[in-house]
């Protein structure tokens, strides 16, 4: 009978091979200092993850559009993932970013409705793309304030969309 010569190297080596089924020994003290310090950190995180929270928020590029004559009002138009829309509330706070050529105007307010813009001569196909999607965000400026902006100057929209935990952005909790 034939001996395959790998099959006898396998079968040699299978008896070479060291036990896996005995149990890890900590008898150093550095090692049982390490193995606190990883636990400990591990619960830390742990604990983070789920009672912690972080301020989120959102920058988002846009234009200004036509805007009610109250002068608190301002209108603009934004391109957002509808994922994103979702999470964006009436009544979140907001600053507003202006470039002139001054320099650039801050504002601050707080989102008053966002709904998807109907953009006049767009064909019915384009105004529900299913990605991202044009918005109308309506913003009400801080009380005392009234502004006289040209409609089409571009700004930049910092949305703040409150405070969350991280295993509710993970989907966790």
């Amino acid at each position: 009978m034939f001996i395959d010569p790998f099959q006898k190297m396998a079968a040699d080596a299978k008896d070479d091979r060291e036990k896996l089924d005995r149990l890890l020994t900590v008898s150093a003290p550095h090692e049982r200092v390490l193995i606190a310090a990883v636990t400990l950190a591990l619960i830390a995180f742990c604990g983070w993850l789920f009672f912690g929270s972080f301020s989120r928020s959102v920058a988002v590029d846009g234009v200004l559009s036509e805007a009610p004559d109250d002068g608190r009002t301002l209108q603009a138009l934004v391109w957002l993932e509808q994922d994103l829309a979702r999470d964006i509330v009436p009544g979140a706070e907001l600053s507003i970013a202006l470039a002139d050529g001054a320099g650039t105007l801050r504002f601050s307010g707080e989102l008053s409705s966002l709904v998807v813009a109907a953009v006049p001569g767009w064909p019915e196909a384009m105004s529900s793309l299913p990605a991202a999607s044009l918005y109308q965000v309506t913003i009400s400026l801080e009380q005392g304030r009234q502004l006289t902006l040209p409609p089409s100057a571009p700004c930049r929209i910092e949305i703040t969309l409150g405070r969350q935990s991280p295993a509710a952005l993970l989907g966790l909790g």
